[in-house]
C-alpha cells in the first residue's frame, strides 16, 4: 500500500473522529438534557434529594445571582442545607410565577455545547430556562440557571 491510498484509506477515520469530538456523543447530549429535566421537575416538586445531587451548589448562579458564593461562606451543615432548600423554594417560586411545570415545558434542546459542557434549554408557555451543566468524571451538575 503506498502512501498516498493509506492516507486516502485513514481519512474517513480521521473525519469520524473530528466529527464525533467536536459535536459529542449523543449518549452524552441524552445525559445533559436528562439531567437538566429531572432537575427541573426535582425543584419544581421540592425533591431536595436530587437537587443536591445534580446542581453544583458551591458555584451556582441564577439569573446572573451568585448563590454559590454565599453557600460557599457558610460554615455549618445544618446552614448550607437551610439555605439549599430556600434556594430550591426560590427556584419554585421563579417557575410557577411563569406558568410552567415538567409537564408545560417543551422543546429541551441543547443551545450550547462545549467539551465537558452545554447549555439545556426548554421552553414554556411565558418564556424559556437555561441550564448550563458541567461534566464532573461521570456527573453532569448545573452551575447556572437563567430563567428568562
Amino acid at each position: 500500500m503506498t502512501n498516498r491510498s493509506f492516507s486516502i484509506a485513514c481519512l474517513p477515520v480521521l473525519v469520524a473522529i473530528i466529527a464525533f469530538s467536536y459535536t459529542g456523543c449523543d449518549f452524552d447530549k441524552r445525559e445533559f438534557i436528562e439531567t437538566a429535566k429531572s432537575t427541573f421537575a426535582a425543584f419544581y416538586n421540592s425533591n431536595y434529594r436530587t437537587t443536591d445531587s445534580t446542581i453544583d451548589w458551591h458555584v451556582l448562579s441564577i439569573n446572573g445571582d451568585e448563590v454559590g458564593r454565599d453557600y460557599m461562606q457558610m460554615t455549618t451543615d445544618y446552614d448550607k442545607l437551610a439555605y439549599r432548600k430556600a434556594i430550591v423554594v426560590r427556584l419554585r417560586t421563579l417557575c410557577t410565577q411563569k406558568g410552567w411545570n415538567p409537564a408545560n415545558m417543551k422543546n429541551w434542546r441543547i443551545s450550547e455545547r462545549g467539551v465537558e459542557s452545554a447549555s439545556v434549554t426548554a421552553d414554556g408557555p411565558k418564556g424559556s430556562i437555561i441550564m448550563t451543566l458541567r461534566k464532573y468524571q461521570a456527573e453532569k451538575r448545573i452551575g447556572t440557571i437563567q430563567i428568562r
